[in-house]
């Protein structure tokens, strides 16, 4: 056999075709030290078929023994078409090393960072050049960066139809234990479809401060270099865990805030437009910093603030964001209240500007994460057909 075997997709190198005498007739066995199709990771083909019947079984696996590969079924040459069955064994990914890149290409090329696992069981039919995959993806506690929003336990199953470009039917389910997106988004549960390449996310829902976060239908292409914008819909966030992201020293507040946040969405990262969240209830802010900053002090004005501060009861409130996802933000407050220590509790109104990085993801967060019903009883019939 020749060093290296091409064909329009696939390349072979160091092939050896065996033709066999087996109990039921003729076999003819091939094997290579590498096949190489597109960017896919080389991996050692090893396979065999009995013309006379059509059935045919084969493997592929890396000479590291991360990747393994496993096919069988039936194949009519004359007509062209046949099936098989596919197994791939659970693949770990980790940082530095095997990426799901190397095995999914067009469906994961935008991921970075990934770890966790992956296994892929089904079938896979073809007529005359048209191929049509049934097979369930199995994601494992996954972890991934995309567009610069880091993904952390990400568990589900994810049926694929088509593989270039990928496709799935609607009402693919995944969850995801927390979002690092600057602020800490917890529980997300995702129901979604690939269509033409594309990530059709039919609903979103996870949670941010103690309050509810939802984003409504919205079209992701990997492809597409111009902002893709889309916007969530937030509920009854906790004002008071969200002014602990900022780490100001004194800083305290209560009540919760509600309203709609616009998103940008680019090959690398994700910037707020002009959110904008409203006080649904009256609550309290507290600033009392045990060594105020020097410009607190600088004149009789600046003073007057600090001690309004100190015990100021809003009945509205307004804040308005902007900024990138996991880097700098600039919040700004509008603020309608008293200090009933201070003159009698006057009505003061106050605009103020915040900015910083809000990134304080903590890791506990993930402690005692349990993945909803629905998806760990769809992740426990994986395989079963």
């Amino acid at each position: 056999a020749s060093a290296v075997l091409s064909g329009r997709d696939l390349t072979l190198k160091r092939p050896i075709l065996r033709v066999e005498h087996a109990a039921d007739g003729l076999r003819l066995s091939l094997t290579a030290e590498q096949a190489i199709h597109g960017d896919i990771l080389p991996l050692a083909l090893s396979a065999w078929l009995q013309p006379h019947d059509g059935r045919f079984a084969g493997s592929l696996r890396d000479v590291q023994g991360r990747v393994d590969l496993q096919a069988s079924g039936q194949l009519d040459p004359v007509a062209g078409k046949g099936s098989a069955d596919i197994t791939l064994k659970p693949v770990t990914f980790h940082p530095g090393g095997l990426q799901p890149r190397a095995l999914f290409p067009d469906l994961a090329r935008r991921l970075q960072e990934s770890s966790g696992s992956l296994a892929v069981n089904g079938s896979v039919s073809w007529d005359r050049g048209a191929v049509r995959p049934d097979l369930d993806v199995l994601i494992k506690d996954g972890t991934t960066k995309l567009a610069g929003v880091a993904l952390h336990k990400v568990n589900g199953i994810l049926k694929l139809t088509s593989l270039s470009p990928p496709n799935s039917p609607p009402g693919q389910l995944l969850a995801v234990g927390l979002i690092e997106a600057g602020v800490q988004l917890t529980d997300g549960q995702l129901s979604f479809h690939l269509k033409a390449g594309r990530l059709v996310v039919e609903l979103a829902t996870t949670r941010l401060a103690g309050g509810n976060v939802a984003m409504s239908e919205f079209v992701y292409d990997p492809k597409e270099t111009r902002p893709q914008r889309f916007s969530l819909e937030v509920g009854a966030l906790d004002l008071g865990r969200l002014v602990q992201l900022i780490d100001l020293d004194g800083l305290t507040a209560t009540g919760k805030l509600s309203g709609n946040v616009p998103l940008s969405l680019r090959s690398d990262h994700v910037t707020i437009d002009d959110a904008r969240l409203i006080s649904v209830e009256s609550g309290a802010i507290r600033y009392r910093p045990k060594e105020p900053p020097a410009f607190f002090t600088a004149d009789d004005s600046t003073r007057l603030v600090l001690k309004a501060f100190d015990n100021f009861e809003y009945d509205k409130m307004t804040m308005t964001l902007n900024g990138t996802l996991g880097g700098d933000l600039t919040a700004g407050l509008h603020i309608a209240g008293g200090n009933p220590e201070l003159y009698g509790g006057y009505p003061i109104e106050f605009n103020l500007n915040l900015s910083g990085k809000l990134d304080r993801i903590i890791d506990e967060a993930l402690v005692g994460y349990q993945i909803p019903g629905q998806i760990k009883e769809r992740m426990s019939w994986f395989g079963a057909r």
